[in-house]
């Protein structure tokens, strides 16, 4: 029987033989082949052994029908595991003649085999023969220990640094034993134990866990098939966490807590995870999410990119919900994942954590879903649902999706009307109308006050950085724009109407400009009207605008340091700026012999008394009134709300002028109607003036005052402490000291006014005198504020009130 068992075999032999010479051809050298064939043999009763010992489908020799009365045939389950044995060994074996250790063999092998078939036990059990047949294992390998050493191979730091990180007693520790060979491999007994319950539970749960396709269904799968008293095995989760990673799963290897995290959720009823799972700061995220978020915002990019739109994260989002549906806002995991890809694509700085990052969309999301929409085009109502983001309105019908906006700088506006009873209410949010209920208005209202609030503090912020860059540039700036204003047209400067048309025509496209104007947006509503109805007025504004003004932005844009958007609002700022002083300048240039200098006066009034009453200056000349508003905003005349800004200033002090000149006029009418004689009785001259003696000429002064409209006192000759007349209106009250001299007036007597104004309770001083002063008497007045009326002043004053 035996003999006839290795004839049989050695037949058999042969046949392989044949065959490998068909399939390989030239891939072996002759001796190395040789060398493997007078193993064949021993090779062959292993062969039987082994399988026996291993395979389910175990080779059953038998007797078969005797062609050769030696023949033995095998029954079909021997015969098909032994076909797979010898295909394998003839795939493997040209691939290992060049090794020569257990790790290059190793290495080959997993090289060249699939990765579901790496733990396949008949290429394993070829692998161990091959390594002892070739000496280069002492001792045939089983099975179980080639699966620890590929186990090793496969993730050998990943297992031994991850069990390590948990605190596992049983680590492994895969280290060179004593051999013949040097490069042999042994598992100590500890690392071992590991090993095979690694090998163990992957032999369990591989097959299981192969038609899962999401994390959700690993996690399924595994509470189906695990004792809930092992659920939270460290050594199970391991290998859980290396099946998620290998099959691309989990675009990161898991911790154990991760997926004791996970685990826990699926135990108590959050469903809620789902798909691949990564991690960020020990939160758990999901990465099938994360990677479609992310990929949605490039394509929209892309998109918003070509139609030449800016992708801002309030658009994007509202694609988004219209893709998730607003709903997804109530996920924890959706909220995770969608703000590391805002982060990490840096779409927007949002100042939030995780925790608060639902409550922050929240409050800028609106979600309406029953309203009405007014479909302009087709002059029909939509029922329909509204999304709100900040400046963007999506609308939902069955039918179609509209997504608007309004991009422009400034707050939404919105206008709402009662209709039907007040039960319904008309909203026209910047052109786009809906009908809504009291409760829906309420929070649209609601809603847009809190977006407007935002956009009017971004707003605030963008004119402080303006304003702070006005009042920092460079000198070289400061002389460009100087001498701009000797090419400017004065006229767009002093004429109120072309100033506010000039300021609306270089800013009415940026609300952040608008808000640094001089004028109103009524003002510039008023004048668009005589822009679109004088084709020169317009014409000849926008021709020194195009050919001029947007010349000089673009020069002093190399001096500027804010956005270049804002670059325009810096130049005109800075144009008014130095406007004061240059057309200051001109007014005393043309009209500083009627009006000498600031200490003529003691408040607007005076100025605008002084004005109206000189017949060499035109009084209602609007470019005369507008140089000379420009002198007195120099001088700090106008209320400090104003002082500042020419268009309200010039409207307040046209109003004073208008006033002062019905005024004269009725004193000329009532002039007329009362006793002439009397008129004639009271005119005075310089001349006569200094005919007077000292207490006639303090009498004199204090007549002049009374006729200028102020309440007046004479003080009492002795101990007066230098102060001759008190004269009151509209709560100032001026001291003065009246000098009738034959000689110029010298600094004593602004001294002695100066120090009696406390004693008298007065907040202005004054020295007449019908001669001139000395230097020195004009300087300490110029700095103690002080007014002085010289010769010449007072022969004005008598000639306008007396004459």
């Amino acid at each position: 029987m035996f003999k006839n068992l290795f004839k049989g075999l050695s037949k058999n032999n042969e046949n392989m033989r044949n065959r490998e010479k068909k399939l390989v051809t030239n891939a072996v050298p002759k001796k190395e082949l040789q060398s493997l064939i007078t193993h064949e043999n021993n090779m062959s009763m292993d062969i039987e052994n082994e399988l026996k010992q291993h395979v389910d489908e175990e080779i059953q020799i038998t007797k078969g029908t005797l062609v050769n009365d030696d023949n033995l045939t095998l029954e079909k389950p021997a015969k098909k595991t032994t076909e797979k044995f010898t295909e394998y060994k003839l795939f493997y074996r040209d691939n290992f003649l060049k090794c020569k250790s257990i790790n290059e063999v190793l290495d080959t092998y997993l090289k060249y085999t699939d990765s579901d078939n790496i733990m396949d036990e008949i290429r394993l059990r070829y692998v161990s023969m091959y390594l002892f047949n070739t000496s280069l294992s002492n001792d045939k390998l089983e099975i179980i220990d080639l699966k620890s050493l590929l186990t090793k191979r496969l993730s050998e730091t990943d297992i031994e640094n991850e069990l390590k990180q948990q605190g596992l007693d049983e680590e492994i520790q895969i280290t060179k034993g004593a051999s013949v060979n040097d490069d042999n491999l042994t598992l100590e007994k500890p690392a071992q134990k590991s090993t095979e319950k690694l090998i163990k539970y992957k032999l369990f749960y591989k097959d299981k866990f192969v038609n899962c396709k999401s994390i959700n269904d690993v996690l399924d799968t595994y509470l189906k098939y695990t004792d809930s008293n092992d659920m939270m095995e460290e050594i199970r989760l391991r290998y859980v966490s290396m099946y998620l990673f290998n099959t691309g799963l989990s675009n990161d290897k898991l911790n154990i807590k991760d997926l004791k995290s996970l685990l826990a959720k699926r135990l108590s009823g959050d469903r809620k995870v789902d798909d691949t799972v990564m991690l960020d700061d020990n939160n758990i995220l999901n990465g099938k999410l994360y990677s479609e978020i992310k990929l949605h915002f490039k394509d929209e990019i892309h998109k918003l990119h070509q139609a030449g739109q800016d992708a801002n994260i309030d658009r994007l989002l509202i694609s988004l919900f219209l893709h998730y549906e607003v709903e997804a806002i109530d996920s924890v995991v959706f909220l995770r994942s969608l703000l590391r890809v805002i982060k990490d694509m840096d779409l927007s700085k949002i100042d939030t954590e995780d925790n608060y990052f639902g409550s922050y969309l929240k409050q800028r999301i609106l979600n309406i879903k029953d309203t009405e929409f007014w479909q302009e085009d087709e002059e029909r109502f939509y029922r329909c649902e509204i999304l709100i983001i900040g400046r963007y309105i999506m609308v939902k019908t069955k039918g179609f999706v509209h997504i608007i906006s309004n991009l422009k700088e400034g707050p939404m506006y919105i206008n709402v009307t009662s209709i039907n009873n007040n039960t319904l209410f008309n909203l026209n949010i910047d052109g786009t109308v809906f009908v809504t209920n009291a409760w829906d208005r309420d929070k649209i209202l609601n809603y847009f006050n809190f977006v407007n609030d935002e956009i009017l503090e971004e707003v605030n912020q963008k004119v402080n950085t303006i304003v702070k860059e006005v009042e920092n540039v460079s000198l070289e700036l400061i002389a460009v724009i100087e001498n701009f204003l000797n090419i400017m047209p004065l006229n767009i400067l002093l004429d109120r109407d072309l100033y506010i048309a000039f300021e609306h025509l270089i800013s009415f496209n940026s609300f952040v400009a608008q808000q640094l104007l001089d004028s109103n947006s009524e003002q510039r509503d008023n004048i668009i009207d005589k822009l679109r109805g004088d084709a020169n007025f317009y014409n000849n504004l926008q021709s020194f605008i195009d050919e001029n003004y947007k010349k000089l932005v673009k020069i002093a844009g190399k001096y500027i340091n804010t956005a270049e958007e804002y670059h325009s609002s810096v130049i005109w700022k800075l144009i008014r700026k130095s406007s004061l002083q240059f057309i200051s300048e001109y007014w005393k240039n043309e009209y500083g012999i009627y009006i000498k200098d600031d200490i003529q006066a003691t408040d607007l009034s005076e100025y605008v008394d002084a004005y109206c009453r000189c017949l060499d200056i035109p009084t209602k000349n609007i470019v005369t009134v507008g140089s000379f508003t420009y002198y007195l905003m120099g001088r700090d005349m106008f209320p400090t709300e104003i002082e500042r800004n020419f268009v309200q200033c010039n409207i307040y002090l046209i109003e004073k002028i208008l006033q002062k000149i019905e005024e004269l006029e009725l004193e000329i009418f009532e002039n007329r109607l009362t006793n002439r004689q009397v008129q004639k009785s009271v005119k005075y001259s310089i001349n006569d003036v200094d005919l007077m003696d000292g207490h006639e000429f303090e009498r004199f002064v204090s007549l002049l005052f009374t006729k200028m409209g102020y309440m007046t006192e004479i003080t009492k000759g002795s101990g007066d402490q230098g102060m001759d007349v008190i004269a009151e209106k509209n709560g100032s009250r001026i001291g003065i000291q009246a000098k009738c001299y034959s000689s110029k007036v010298t600094n004593k007597a602004v001294q002695e006014i100066f120090t009696s104004l406390n004693y008298y309770n007065c907040n202005k001083g004054m020295v007449i005198t019908n001669n001139y002063f000395t230097e020195s008497a004009l300087e300490l007045a110029q700095s103690n504020n002080i007014v002085l009326w010289d010769r010449d002043i007072l022969k004005r004053k008598i000639d306008e009130i007396f004459n």
